[in-house]
């Protein structure tokens, strides 16, 4: 926790302690079914490499190189996601362009 230590001085213990429960009771609701869709998915996928591999096992060399452009553009696009996200914060309301 960065928050300074004037936050706990002004903010009664209770009012701390709904916020914490707040978020854990999401996380709490939020967790199972997040779980579950992510097994869900993991099982289609392999399901479909197996499958794909049985049919054409060529298919599966192609897979490696789109695997890594994929990872690249993904971490290329999360980067300049934080940025425009904290670039419209920092505007509060004024338009970027």
């Amino acid at each position: 926790m960065r928050a300074p230590s004037q936050f706990f001085v002004h903010n009664p213990h209770g009012r701390i302690l709904n916020r914490f429960a707040k978020d854990q009771g999401l996380v709490d609701e939020l967790l199972p079914m997040t779980m579950s869709n992510f097994l869900n998915i993991a099982v289609l996928v392999i399901m479909i490499l197996g499958i794909m591999g049985s049919a054409a096992p060529y298919a599966l060399i192609a897979l490696v190189p789109l695997t890594v452009g994929f990872v690249y553009l993904r971490r290329f696009f999360v980067a300049a996601s934080r940025q425009v996200k904290r670039l419209v914060r920092s505007h509060s309301g004024r338009s970027v362009v």
